[in-house]
C-alpha cells in the first residue's frame, strides 16, 4: 500500500531479477497509450519496437467502452478488447482497476509469479503526473505454493478471487483476438497463465481462506464492508478513529444538509459494533473538486468531522496532487499507545458515491468495482526518532491532522468519472477479430478467421474505397506492403454504419506486426541464441516505427545495413551452413518440453527471414537440403524424436515449412543425411 509518485503505478509491472512477465490481464475505467506503452515495456523487458516486430500480445485490457480503442500500433502487445453488444453490458460504467500479472523464471526451471494489483488510479500518465492515488499488490510465486503459512494461503484467495472476476468481466468482451488466433506464442502464454492460475484456485479451495479481494457482483460495497473487516481476525472490534478519502463524493443529501454516503458509511460500522458511538472522523478531500462535501463543512463539522485538505506523503509542501484515491481507515487510538490498534484499510475503485459504494453492479445504476480490505499490519501515529524502520500511517496513506478546510477553501468541482458515460460512442467489437493475409500469385488477400461464413461488412483500401472480393472468399488487397490494420465498415445493433480498425494476423501468427528483415544465417542465429528470453531489438535507431516507409529493411539486400545485428554476409556458406545446423541442434535438444512449442514458432519464423540469405541461395544452387541433418533423432529432444508424439509432429510440420520457405524440400541431403 503506498500512494502514488510519479511512475510507481507503471513500476508495478516490472519484472523482478529473474523473471520476464508473460500474459496478464488490466481492467480498468479508462487508460492511454502512453502509460500501456511504458506498462508493456516494465512487464516483457522489450521496448516498442520489438513488441511491434514480435506480433505477440502481452496484456489484454477491458475498459469502460466509452473509451476510444487503442490500437495495436499505438501500443505493440497490448489487445484492448472491445464490448461484444452494448445491450448486453452488466454494469453502468466499468470502474474496476485491477490487473493480475504472470510472469515467468528466466532460469529455465518452470518457475512462476503471479502478481496482484489492485488501484484506484486509472492506467494514464494523468495518474502519474497529477492524481493522488494509492495501489496495493501482492505477489504469490511457485516455489511458495505448497507452503503452508498463512500469508501464502491468503494470497492464493485474493489472486482465486479477483481472477473470478476478471473471467466474468471477460464474458462481456471480445476475446477472440487472443483465444482463437491458432497456435501462436500470445495463445501459448495464454494457455500457461490460465493453468497457472487453475493451479492457485485448486490450492485456495483446499485452504478455504476468505479473500482480502472483493467486488460489487453481488452485493455492494456498503453491504460487504463490516463482513470484510470481520474477516480480517480481528473479531468485532469497536474502533474510535475513522478516516474517509474519495476522489469524488455524493451530492448533498437536502434532507440532513450533507452528503448521505458518508452517515451512512459511519453509521453503519456503529451499528455493526466496528466503530465507536464518538469516534474522531476525518473527510480527505481533492479541495478543487470535493462535490457535496464543499457545501457542507459547517454541516459537517457540527455533525464530528473535520474535512481536511489530502496531503502527498512522497511530495514536497509546494507540490500537491489532485486526490483521487478512494479509501477508509479504521483504527484505535489511545494516549498511552504510538500504535494504531485493531487498523484496517479499504482502498480499491468504489468513490463514496452511490453509484461507486451503496449500489452493486448492474446496467441500470451500479458501476463495477473492486477493491481489498486488509490490514495493515504493525504501524505507528506519528514518525518518532531512533525508529526510521517503523511504518507511520501519514507515509502510507494521503492523511494527516493539522490543516483543516473551510467552506471558502473547498470547490464543488465536477463528477464526471463516477457519473454517466463519457459520450454516446462506445467501443463495441467489429464483425470479425482480424483479418488473415495470405500472399499468392493472383495477388495478395485479406480473409475473415476460419468459420466466419458471413461476409457483412467491408474493407476499405488505403485510399478509403472498397476493397474488390476475392474470387473465392476474402479481399483483394492491392496496396505494396502488408498493412498492420485495415478498416472495415458495417453495420451496428441500430443497422447504423460504423467504422472500425481490425488487426492483420500474418503467416506466422503475429497480429498487426512490423516488417520482418532478411536476414544472413548469422543474424538468424543471432535471434535464437538466447531462447526462450525475447530476441534483441532488430533497429534501435528506430523505435517508434517499424512500418517507416523509407525503411526497405524487407525489402533490401541481406545482410545489408539497418538488420541491427550488423553481421556481413558469410564469404563461406558452407562453413557457416554447418555450425548453423549444429548450433541449432545443440540449443534443441537441451530445450525442456515447457519451451518447445514457443520454439518451434520462433525457429520458422527466423528460418524464414533467413530464406533469401547467401547461404539459402548457395545450397539452391548445390541442389542440397540444409535442414536434412535436423530431421535425425540425435539432432532432436528425446521428447520430439519422432511424429509418435504431439511435440515431434509440431517439429516436423515445422521444418517442412521451412524447406518449402528456402525451396529446399525434395533435395539432396547435406552433411551425410539422407
Amino acid at each position: 500500500m503506498r500512494s502514488d509518485g510519479m511512475g510507481s503505478l507503471a513500476r508495478q509491472f516490472e519484472a523482478p531479477k529473474g523473471y520476464q512477465g508473460e500474459f496478464g490481464w488490466v481492467c480498468g475505467y479508462s487508460a492511454d497509450k502512453d502509460f500501456l506503452d511504458m506498462a508493456a515495456e516494465r512487464f516483457t523487458g522489450m521496448i516498442k519496437q520489438q513488441r511491434a516486430q514480435s506480433g505477440n500480445l502481452s496484456l489484454a485490457i477491458v475498459l469502460d467502452p466509452g473509451n476510444p480503442p487503442i490500437s495495436l500500433v499505438e501500443v505493440p502487445g497490448v489487445a484492448h478488447l472491445p464490448l461484444k453488444k452494448v445491450r448486453s453490458k452488466p454494469f453502468k460504467l466499468m470502474h474496476a482497476k485491477v490487473a493480475l500479472l504472470g510472469y515467468a523464471s528466466t532460469s529455465g526451471d518452470g518457475g512462476w509469479l503471479l502478481r496482484l494489483i489492485v488501484s484506484t488510479g486509472n492506467w494514464t500518465l494523468q495518474t502519474l503526473e497529477e492524481s493522488l492515488d494509492l495501489v496495493w499488490r501482492v505477489d504469490l510465486y511457485s516455489q511458495e505454493i505448497e507452503n503452508s503459512t498463512a500469508e501464502v494461503r491468503q494470497a492464493a484467495s485474493d489472486v482465486a478471487a479477483a481472477w473470478d472476476m476478471l473471467q466474468w468481466l471477460a464474458e462481456s468482451y471480445d476475446t477472440d483476438w487472443i483465444r482463437d488466433s491458432g497456435l501462436t506464442p500470445t495463445r501459448l502464454a495464454l494457455d500457461k497463465f490460465e493453468s497457472t492460475i487453475e493451479r492457485v484456485e485448486n490450492f485456495a479451495g483446499r485452504k478455504k481462506v476468505k479473500p482480502r479481494f472483493m467486488d460489487n457482483r453481488e452485493a455492494s460495497f456498503f453491504q460487504s464492508l463490516p463482513g470484510m473487516v470481520d474477516g480480517l481476525g480481528e473479531g468485532t472490534v469497536a474502533r474510535n478513529y475513522l478516516a474517509m478519502g474519495s476522489g469524488f463524493f455524493q451530492d448533498v443529501d437536502h434532507s440532513r444538509n450533507v452528503p448521505s454516503v458518508i452517515n451512512s458509511i459511519w453509521e453503519m460500522l456503529h451499528k455493526q459494533g466496528l466503530l465507536t458511538a464518538n469516534p474522531e472522523l476525518d473527510i480527505f478531500v481533492n479541495p478543487k473538486a470535493c462535490q457535496g462535501i464543499a457545501e457542507s463543512v459547517d454541516v459537517l463539522n457540527s455533525d464530528g468531522y473535520t474535512v481536511r485538505p489530502a496531503r502527498d506523503p512522497l511530495a514536497s509542501e509546494q507540490v500537491r496532487r489532485a486526490l483521487h484515491a478512494k479509501f477508509l481507515f479504521g483504527a484505535t487510538e489511545r494516549s498511552n499507545s504510538k500504535w494504531c490498534l485493531h487498523p484496517w484499510v479499504y482502498l480499491g475503485s468504489g468513490n463514496l458515491t452511490e453509484r461507486g459504494f451503496m449500489l452493486k453492479a448492474s446496467p441500470e445504476g451500479g458501476n463495477l468495482e473492486a477493491g481489498v480490505v486488509f490490514t495493515p499490519g504493525d504501524i505507528v501515529w506519528e514518525a518518532e526518532k531512533n525508529a526510521a524502520d517503523e511504518p507511520v500511517v501519514t507515509d502510507l496513506l494521503p492523511i494527516h491532522w493539522d490543516e483543516e478546510a473551510t467552506t471558502s477553501s473547498l470547490e464543488s468541482g465536477q463528477n464526471e468519472e463516477d457519473g454517466e458515460p463519457g459520450g454516446e460512442d462506445e467501443y463495441v467489437a467489429p464483425p470479425v477479430p482480424w483479418l488473415l493475409w495470405r500472399e499468392g500469385p493472383g495477388g495478395n488477400l485479406l480473409e475473415p478467421p476460419s468459420g466466419v461464413d458471413r461476409i457483412d461488412f467491408e474493407v476499405l483500401n488505403e485510399s478509403g474505397g472498397n476493397c474488390p472480393h476475392g474470387e473465392h472468399s476474402g479481399f483483394v488487397w492491392l496496396g505494396e506492403c502488408r498493412p498492420r490494420l485495415v478498416r472495415l465498415c458495417w453495420e451496428d445493433e441500430k443497422d447504423m454504419p460504423v467504422k472500425g480498425d481490425v488487426p492483420v494476423l500474418d503467416e506466422f501468427g503475429r497480429l498487426a506486426a512490423g516488417r520482418l528483415p532478411r536476414w544472413e544465417v548469422e543474424e538468424a542465429w543471432g535471434q535464437l541464441a538466447g531462447f526462450p528470453l525475447p530476441p534483441p531489438v532488430d533497429d534501435p535507431d528506430d523505435p517508434d516505427d517499424p512500418d517507416d516507409p523509407d525503411d526497405d529493411s524487407e525489402h533490401g539486400t541481406p545482410g545489408s545495413a539497418g538488420t541491427g545485428i550488423g553481421v556481413p554476409p558469410s564469404r563461406y556458406p558452407l562453413h557457416a551452413a554447418m555450425e548453423f545446423v549444429e548450433n541449432i541442434a545443440a540449443k534443441q535438444t537441451a530445450l525442456a518440453e515447457a519451451d518447445w512449442q514457443a520454439w518451434c514458432m520462433r525457429l520458422e519464423q527466423c528460418l524464414a527471414q533467413a530464406a533469401e540469405s547467401n547461404v539459402a541461395k548457395t545450397f539452391k544452387e548445390l541442389g542440397l537440403n540444409l535442414f536434412s541433418p535436423l530431421w535425425r533423432e540425435e539432432f532432436r529432444p528425446s521428447y520430439a524424436e519422432d511424429n509418435a508424439t504431439e511435440y515431434g509432429k509440431l517439429y516436423e510440420e515445422t521444418l517442412d515449412r521451412v524447406e518449402v520457405k528456402w525451396a529446399v524440400k525434395g533435395l539432396q541431403g547435406f552433411g551425410g543425411a539422407s
